[in-house]
């Protein structure tokens, strides 16, 4: 067996979901962020912040899948440019809480609908059934990994961010 056909990482589903969500992430970015000024990260922590609703910095990196660190640095740039605020915790002084600020909530809502038109195209590509399966395929493995990730030791798992 040669080398090439022992290492095809066409073969190796990480690398294959890492391909395809970068190269959906330029066409995002190019499309629906690049005039905005948002970066894909700022953008990812925005629109989480959108779905979540108002919460902490860990609980935010945790639901998002985001690093805490980069989640940090993200907030940083969304605070100066006015889209995200945050507040002392009523309930814990020590903890800071994020809010997306009407302009936040403006622009997640300019740029949602881009972000689902990239979903429809590749709808429209593949065929409504075989998205269906795709996007349920995608959920038992995010359900998967998760689950994997659970049973690490804190130390080596997204638990970290916790």
């Amino acid at each position: 067996m040669s080398k090439q056909n022992k290492y095809s990482i066409d073969e190796v589903i990480n690398v294959v979901v890492v391909r395809l969500a970068n190269k959906l992430s330029l066409i995002f970015y190019k499309e629906a962020l690049k005039p905005t000024g948002l970066s894909l990260q700022e953008w990812r922590t925005l629109v989480n912040l959108a779905r979540i609703g108002d919460c902490h910095l860990r609980r935010l990196a945790r639901m998002s899948g985001i690093d805490p660190a980069h989640t940090s640095r993200s907030l940083s740039l969304l605070e100066k440019k006015g889209l995200v605020k945050s507040f002392v915790d009523a309930n814990d002084s020590r903890r800071k809480i994020l809010q997306l600020t009407k302009p936040g909530q403006e622009l997640v809502e300019e740029i949602w609908p881009q972000a689902k038109a990239l979903t429809q195209a590749m709808r429209e590509q593949v065929g409504e059934e075989k998205m269906d399966a795709f996007v349920e395929t995608l959920d038992q493995l995010l359900e998967f990994t998760q689950n994997k990730l659970d049973h690490l030791p804190l130390s080596q798992s997204l638990k970290a961010a916790e």
